[in-house]
């Protein structure tokens, strides 16, 4: 229904060309899995001089780092994340408003959606029983971990804070006082990009449990997107409302939907099952 209605709302947008949108959302979420997982968990373990033997868009398998290079590996993801969002909010920023509706929502929601991940990783992952920050990942064998579980809690929660005026800032020319195409631009993406990491991740090699890390990580990490139209539309969270003008249009681009339909079809066809070896049964799955 979510869905529904802001593929909808954006039909019913001049020149906010849904297809355009969907290509944008498919190809954002799954950079964000491929960094958090591949750039991040595999950056971590070759760094901490282990083996990356496995990859997929839900889980990595590192073998042979240690007690301390298996909770670096473990923590290493988010830096994947942060990577990702500088490298698109750095050039977002700088555009300015040279930026073109098109490129500015691509730049916007990838540095958007990485930001929000990192957050609710660091914020929620300390107090979850699995997971890269719970007592099995960051955490294991650690003797005292309560203090270091509230410093990336509240890191976390300081990152996800922080993202919700930063999008409004950044993200303002693209609906200006317009609220149904806000919704559009934030709805669609997220239900679209959080649902083809989850389902595709029911055909991982390590077993399809994976998917409910997925789930978890995208529709729950990203859910301040969906949240933004909904409960941030005034001061402090949107300091220059209310506000209008002539919203910039995210027109049709072919080149986005052969790169947003080859990256869907890629993820689905190759890195959800995984590339590469992933042990039987897989340790993470209980």
């Amino acid at each position: 229904m979510t869905l529904l209605l802001g593929l909808a709302l954006a039909a019913e947008r001049p020149e906010l060309d849904v297809p355009t949108v969907l290509a944008v959302s498919a190809a954002t979420y799954v950079s964000a899995a491929v960094l958090h997982e591949g750039l991040g968990h595999g950056g971590g373990c070759l760094l901490a001089g282990g083996r990356f033997t496995a990859f997929s868009l839900a889980v990595v398998d590192c073998q042979d780092t240690g007690p301390g290079g298996a909770r670096f590996e473990a923590g290493a993801g988010v830096l994947g994340g942060t990577v990702g969002a500088l490298a698109t909010g750095i050039p977002l920023v700088l555009g300015g408003d040279d930026l073109g509706g098109t490129s500015r929502y691509a730049l916007w929601l990838h540095t958007l959606v990485n930001m929000q991940q990192v957050g609710g990783y660091m914020m929620v992952g300390p107090w979850v029983g699995v997971g890269d920050w719970s007592d099995q990942g960051v955490f294991a064998g650690v003797r005292r971990p309560l203090p270091g579980k509230i410093a990336a809690s509240a890191t976390g929660l300081a990152i996800t804070l922080a993202s919700v005026p930063l999008a409004n800032a950044l993200g303002r020319p693209l609906w200006e006082g317009d609220l149904g195409r806000k919704r559009a631009l934030t709805w669609t993406p997220w239900l679209v990009g959080s649902s083809l990491i989850t389902f595709s991740a029911l055909a991982n090699r390590a077993g399809p449990e994976f998917a409910v890390s997925a789930g978890v990580a995208n529709f729950a990490g990203t859910l301040f997107l969906a949240y933004l139209p909904l409960f941030f539309n005034t001061p402090p969270f949107d300091p220059a409302a209310p506000h209008s003008g002539v919203p910039q249009p995210v027109r049709r681009s072919r080149a986005w939907w052969i790169a947003g339909g080859l990256v869907a079809v890629g993820a689905v066809a190759v890195l959800a099952p995984g590339v590469g070896r992933f042990p039987e049964p897989h340790p993470l799955v209980p």
